[in-house]
């Protein structure tokens, strides 16, 4: 289902040409006029965005901010306050009340469209987080995260020392987090390394090859800085570059010349929601692992699976968007056992568990159910995306025969896979155990086949 973008302005000419543009871009556009209604579409229609103009009839853009942000413990839905002069207050103002960020009207397709983009994806990596870690806390395995803020670190990064040197003076006087200043190769060699900082923020002088393109996505690639939060600096003529670096996986833009109070401002923005995520992934990693783990493959064990797919079946459901289960089992299993041994058998049992990981999306859960069958829920993956995902898996489980005992004795081994979707809220007879059930029939399917195939149940597409 598109994702739902909430356009609140008082004047009518503002929301159209916002509800042509996003609706181009494959949004649905709800519309608001004034900031009570606003709060009304927000309780009724939960939209996955806001934008907002900074002056209402009864409210300002930042007052409807703070309003949509408060007690919403990080999962509030990301907010655009639309600026209509070049002013400094109203942006502060914004920024304090917690908005996402700022974009001076008119703004162009460009700038939009990268912003929004970001934004929606950044918001599902968060709200998949607090999915793993409410499933472990339903589980007896974890307590929610500690909101403790520790001291971070904030890497200032560019080829030109004067623009780092001013940044940090700013930064300093407005904040407790410990600052660096770094070349873009001091910034790569040290996150290679695993000293990576919390916050990067880039300059717009960055003298390497692909420039502060090439260097984000070179942080986002290592893994000391994958999870960093990263600004990227960019004067008003430079939207294509910034539209860009929010696509490579930059986290904001921070405008040039620099406002200090706007860089602090949204430096600490970014590093409260990578210290939160954080939290997230090690109350995760370290109260689940162990407990919900199968011990062969390192994937999650069918206890975990059970409990994840319920919360996410009533996730998608409540928000009408399709949900995907994979049955995969491996082909003629005994016979590998009988033919080559236990050992070699489990050795097979890691190689697909890896394969499914390795060609699955991030946002996909894979467990172990039992024997040599796997379970992988798919969020928001529709009949065709299914098709392409299970096609995918079993092209490349077959591709190679598996090396057994590290020795010139291939195993051929292949997969049938049975997938099911859940067709959203009209469908009473959805269940996450008849999910299972459909996706184990469309298995059989598979296998009468002449397997190393899928199927797709039917019911669902």
């Amino acid at each position: 289902m598109a994702r739902r973008i909430l356009v609140v302005d008082d004047i009518a000419t503002n929301r159209l040409t916002l509800r042509v543009s996003l609706a181009a871009m494959g949004y649905e556009v709800l519309q608001a006029v004034s900031a009570r209604e606003a709060v009304d579409l927000m309780a009724l229609a939960q939209p996955d965005l806001v934008i907002v103009s900074d002056r209402l009839d009864d409210m300002n853009g930042a007052d409807l901010c703070a309003q949509l942000k408060d007690g919403r413990d990080g999962d509030a839905a990301p907010v655009i306050v639309m600026t209509s002069g070049s002013g400094g207050v109203g942006r502060i103002a914004a920024l304090r009340a917690g908005a996402d960020e700022l974009l001076s009207k008119p703004v162009d397709d460009l700038t939009l469209a990268a912003r929004v983009r970001s934004l929606l994806r950044a918001r599902e990596t968060h709200l998949e987080l607090i999915r793993r870690q409410s499933t472990a806390t339903s589980l007896g395995l974890s307590e929610a995260p500690s909101e403790f803020r520790r001291r971070g670190l904030v890497a200032l990064v560019s080829s030109n020392p004067s623009q780092t040197t001013l940044w940090q003076a700013d930064l300093a006087r407005h904040g407790r987090d410990r600052i660096v200043q770094l070349t873009p190769e001091a910034a790569i060699a040290q996150a290679s390394d695993e000293d990576g900082a919390d916050v990067y923020v880039l300059g717009n002088n960055i003298q390497r090859p692909g420039g502060v393109l090439a260097l984000v996505s070179d942080l986002r690639s290592v893994g000391a800085s994958r999870y960093a939060a990263i600004l990227t600096a960019h004067s008003p003529e430079d939207k294509i570059n910034a539209a860009a670096a929010l696509d490579l996986g930059a986290n904001d833009i921070l405008p040039l010349p620099h406002d200090p109070e706007e860089l602090s401002l949204r430096v600490r923005s970014q590093m409260r929601r990578k210290q939160t995520a954080d939290r997230l992934r090690q109350a995760i990693d370290d109260e689940v692992r162990e407990a919900v783990r199968d011990p062969l493959t390192g994937l999650y064990n069918r206890r975990y699976g059970e409990v994840y797919l319920r919360r996410a079946f009533a996730q998608a459901r409540s928000k009408q968007e399709p949900l995907t289960v994979l049955m995969v089992d491996i082909d003629h299993f005994k016979g590998i056992n009988d033919t080559h041994g236990h050992a070699s058998g489990d050795q097979v049992l890691r190689h697909v568990a890896e394969v499914l990981k390795d060609n699955l999306r991030g946002e996909s859960v894979v467990a172990r159910w039992g024997g040599e069958e796997f379970m992988a829920v798919l969020p928001g993956a529709d009949a065709s995306e299914t098709r392409i995902a299970a096609r995918r898996l079993c092209e490349a489980i077959a591709e190679e025969p598996f090396l057994s005992q590290r020795v010139a004795l291939g195993i051929s081994v292949t997969a049938s896979i049975g997938a099911a979707i859940a067709g959203g809220a009209g469908s009473a007879a959805n269940s996450p155990h008849s999910l299972v059930e459909r996706a184990d029939q469309a298995l059989y399917r598979a296998k009468a086949a002449g397997r190393n195939t899928y199927a797709l149940d039917v019911l669902s597409a």
